[in-house]
């Protein structure tokens, strides 16, 4: 399919193309995720999935700027292939390459620097510290082909092959499930053989992903032998795609403050089971909640090449349609999880019954905000697709920093353990009643 149907073809048809491989691609990303808690918890133990899940804040660091340069630039490259603008399209590609390429350097030099320093600071002590040192290290040397994995995912899908994405990941899935098996249970490496199987499989799409700019058979060509002309436009490039992938970053980056935020909480109040607990409800929550990214960050080429075709009806359209699918995903979401609790849990762990009774416990407020996030963040979307990065920035921040933390702190002064389980669907329902505010003032300005 040529990218000039994107604003003529059946809207159905269209999503279908789009979202289903995107969502497959990003459930099974969180399928691998989640096998590497499965392994750690089955033949390692409760302690394992503590420790990878204090790692993970730090490795959203990575993810999040990832995200950022990926999101930024594949939307503007969105908005200029719909206006029938391919060469600076491919302009657009270059310095985004190069922004991962440099971002990734000096990423790894600062995460090898300190990423123990601040675990000790943030009162990790112990096999904790051991072992989610060991987890980062091993991530943080891994770190450019993370991002170019991360970064290129949602470029190759506006570059038209949204099946090559999903395949990549797929594949990348497996070998990671294959080594997770042989590190964790054949070598007997714990948490060093997890973070060892993840990286395999990231650097595996990683270079698919090179292959697919640089020698494939893309739309868009990555050209590394041209030079810079004009630095001022450059630049201006930059600011654009950080502009419009600020939001996305902004919700990686306070995800992992929300995380640390989170074990701190649990260790004041709990003890390191809890953290635990947390840590499975987290690798739950991150599969449902990859469907609605998977779902999202399909119709994202969608809404940016009608919206910069100025068909905006299409746009409306694609909203509503998308917005159903989320509402019925979350309505399927809330009665499994609330209904059959302890059957994802279990897979986790099926000795420990303190385990599985704080899970349970916590998973069941959890699967309120899962209910409700895919309209609040397919909202969001929509900002950043359409380049209005002031609201959709707003709306991340507003989600974690304005709402989520404040209640993290507070709640549990007077609830305990239950006020820190309660801090997460009580934010998702207030970031989703402040974007249907702004999206409904949006549709009266520029689309109705």
């Amino acid at each position: 399919m040529k990218n000039g149907d994107l604003s003529t073809d059946n809207i159905n048809k269209l999503i279908a193309k789009y979202a289903i491989p995107s969502i497959i691609g990003f459930v099974v990303l969180g399928i691998y995720i989640i096998v590497d808690g499965i392994f750690l918890g089955n033949f390692v133990g409760p302690e394992a999935i503590a420790a990878v899940t204090v790692a993970i804040p730090f490795c959203f660091v990575i993810t999040g700027f990832a995200t950022m340069f990926g999101i930024g630039a594949s939307a503007h490259i969105s908005m200029k292939l719909g206006a029938k603008k391919k060469e600076e399209a491919e302009k657009i590609l270059k310095t985004v390459f190069y922004m991962i390429l440099i971002g990734g350097i000096i990423l790894t030099a600062l995460g090898l620097t300190l990423i123990k320093p601040l675990l000790v600071q943030f009162g990790i002590t112990g096999n904790l510290l051991e072992f989610s040192h060991i987890y980062l290290q091993l991530t943080y040397l891994a770190c450019i082909f993370i991002m170019i994995r991360v970064g290129f995912d949602p470029i190759i899908r506006n570059d038209g092959f949204p099946k090559k994405a999903m395949i990549t990941v797929v594949l990348g899935a497996v070998l990671n499930i294959v080594f997770d098996a042989i590190f964790i249970v054949f070598f007997g490496w714990g948490v060093f053989g997890a973070a060892l199987a993840s990286i395999t499989g990231e650097t595996f799409g990683a270079l698919v992903y090179l292959h697919h700019f640089l020698g494939g058979k893309s739309n868009l060509k990555l050209d590394l032998s041209s030079k810079f002309k004009d630095l001022k436009s450059e630049l201006e490039i930059v600011k654009n795609i950080i502009t419009v992938g600020i939001s996305p970053f902004i919700l990686e980056l306070s995800a992992s403050v929300v995380m640390m935020l989170h074990t701190i909480q649990f260790l004041k109040y709990g003890s390191s089971l809890e953290v635990s607990a947390y840590g499975i409800v987290s690798y739950i929550f991150a599969l449902v909640m990859l469907v609605y990214m998977g779902l999202c960050n399909g119709v994202q080429p969608l809404i940016s090449y009608n919206y910069g075709a100025k068909q905006y009806s299409r746009v409306k359209e694609i909203l509503k349609t998308t917005g159903i699918l989320t509402v019925i995903i979350g309505l399927v979401s809330f009665v499994t999880l609330s209904l059959f609790p302890k059957i994802p849990i279990m897979l986790f762990n099926k000795t420990d019954l303190t385990l599985i009774s704080s899970t349970v416990f916590g998973l069941k407020y959890f699967a309120y905000g899962l209910s409700v996030f895919g309209l609040g963040f397919l909202i969001i979307t929509y900002f950043q697709s359409t380049g209005k990065s002031k609201i959709s920035n707003f709306l991340s921040l507003s989600r974690t920093v304005v709402f989520l933390v404040p209640l993290l702190v507070i709640l549990p002064i007077y609830f305990g353990i239950t006020g820190i389980w309660v801090s997460q669907p009580l934010a998702e329902v207030l970031t989703l009643l402040c974007g249907l505010i702004f999206i409904k003032s949006d549709f009266k300005k520029e689309i109705l």
